[in-house]
């Protein structure tokens, strides 16, 4: 018997107003200055934005998307979007963040102490405590969620190297006009999330709506 995670799909609906009126005038000027559109309509021109790896990008960092938070189920694992008793907090430099790719296993033991597998070994540390392992340094800090439910549950935390986050995301998000006349948009992305999947579609117009507040 096979088992399949639910694909969740959230949508936005986006109205798009005339570029001669000055809403992101800047933005698509700049777009078009590196080359990355031709001149054209204002719909096709914020279509092309929204489906921009630079937009995206932001909302992976905003959103915490590069890290991942699992824990095994009887049947499958299950991802700890926005439920995880724990929190890393990764310190590379960006640079080498931007690469990692890689994931650890962490088991807690109790509200002040958790423990890591890696090499045979199993240490234990103390939740703030900064170590060094296979994601380099980082540390495991608790978050508001009630963690004595988790006593010797283990979490796997991975990390997924930034722009093939963002490119994953975005060959998932659909971006079209509603009707071949209108000047409304519509947003959506699938995921096995429903929270992640709102919060990306959300994030993504309240990123673009911020950048044409700076312009």
């Amino acid at each position: 018997l096979r088992y399949q995670r639910p694909i969740y799909n959230a949508k936005a609906i986006v109205l798009i107003k005339d570029e001669k009126k000055g809403a992101g005038v800047s933005e698509l000027s700049a777009f078009q200055d590196i080359g990355l559109m031709k001149g054209g309509s204002s719909l096709d021109n914020e279509i092309e934005i929204y489906k921009s790896r630079s937009l995206m990008m932001r909302v992976v960092h905003d959103l915490g998307l590069q890290t991942t938070y699992f824990t095994k189920g009887k049947i499958m694992s299950q991802e700890l979007y926005k439920k995880s008793p724990v929190n890393a907090v990764l310190l590379s430099h960006d640079t080498l963040l931007n690469k990692l790719n890689g994931s650890v296993e962490i088991t807690i033991q109790s509200p002040e102490m958790y423990s890591v597998s890696e090499g045979g070994k199993n240490t234990s540390y103390k939740f703030g405590q900064t170590i060094n392992s296979s994601l380099g340094q980082v540390k495991i800090d608790r978050t508001g969620i009630e963690i004595n439910q988790w006593k010797n549950k283990s979490i796997k935390i991975g990390v997924t190297p930034l722009m093939a986050k963002v490119d994953n995301y975005l060959a998932r998000l659909q971006v079209k006009p509603i009707n071949k006349t209108s000047n409304v948009i519509e947003l959506s992305i699938q995921d096995q999330s429903k929270e992640k999947a709102e919060d990306i579609v959300n994030n993504l117009i309240q990123q673009h709506y911020q950048d044409a507040i700076d312009d």
